[in-house]
């Protein structure tokens, strides 16, 4: 597998953040963390125009914009709107921090989302799993990051070798953000990610950086994949086996 992106870079689109944007941006985060009870880190930023910011993570998002409060001479983010229970993009982010231990469920009225974030070996490359298995049952999304190269634009491959095996993919989707991460991001059917949590010995290489998942990395791919059946089953959805047929579904219901 391999894969070519370039990076071009951006600038904050609303004048008022012409000056200062990443300073002011990176206050909208924190501020956004405590308004949303949710880590800085697992909060993704949309340019909504006019100076207006919009903000999604854990479930929730809001709408922020830099106003007078107080009498203070500086403007402060206020929040415009918030909403509960939305759906997260479909996009890999990770933590830039230690990832949360085990499988994460987030609920939500259409689904429930598996998170899943491994840190193999500490080294500079992270995996994140994530799924909603009730609503896309046919794929479940599986990212890489790793800090950005100092040449991005150059050819990187990513390759996953399961007990020895080459795993077969298609082309992952690359972003290069200005927070310089470099992440590649895989649609993988069910049955693949039940293969390497079936593995003995996985190892991941992204352009020159390689890491191997221990044992209990692989378990806690296995608790995954055994919570996607979980969710698929008590939505009386047919369970993709590991062999990557969709199992019977069961005629009893307790």
């Amino acid at each position: 597998m391999s894969f070519l992106g370039k990076w071009l870079p951006t600038t904050c689109a609303a004048l008022a953040l012409a000056t200062g944007c990443g300073h002011k941006l990176d206050n909208l985060r924190t501020r956004a963390a405590h308004d949303l009870t949710c880590e800085r880190d697992h909060l993704q930023l949309s340019d909504l125009g006019a100076g207006s910011w919009g903000v999604s993570g854990c479930g929730k998002q809001a709408t922020y914009i830099l106003a007078h409060t107080g009498g203070s001479s500086y403007r402060q983010w206020v929040m415009n709107s918030v909403t509960s229970e939305v759906s997260e993009p479909e996009t890999y982010t990770a933590s830039s921090s230690a990832p949360a231990s085990g499988v994460q469920v987030t609920r939500g009225e259409r689904g429930n989302t598996l998170n899943l974030e491994l840190w193999p070996g500490k080294s500079a490359l992270r995996v994140r799993l994530m799924a909603k298995p009730t609503l896309i049952p046919d794929h479940v999304l599986v990212g890489f990051q790793q800090r950005a190269r100092k040449r991005p634009d150059e050819p990187c491959e990513v390759r996953v070798v399961a007990n020895g095996s080459l795993l077969e993919a298609p082309p992952p989707k690359y972003e290069h953000t200005k927070d310089r991460v470099e992440r590649w991001t895989f649609e993988l059917p069910p049955a693949t990610v039940a293969q390497l949590a079936s593995a003995q010995r996985v190892v991941a290489q992204v352009c020159a950086e390689r890491a191997e998942l221990d044992a209990d990395e692989i378990a806690q791919l296995a608790e995954f994949m055994l919570r996607f059946r979980e969710e698929q089953a008590l939505a009386g959805q047919a369970p993709v086996s590991e062999e990557g047929s969709k199992e019977p579904p069961a005629n009893t219901a307790l």
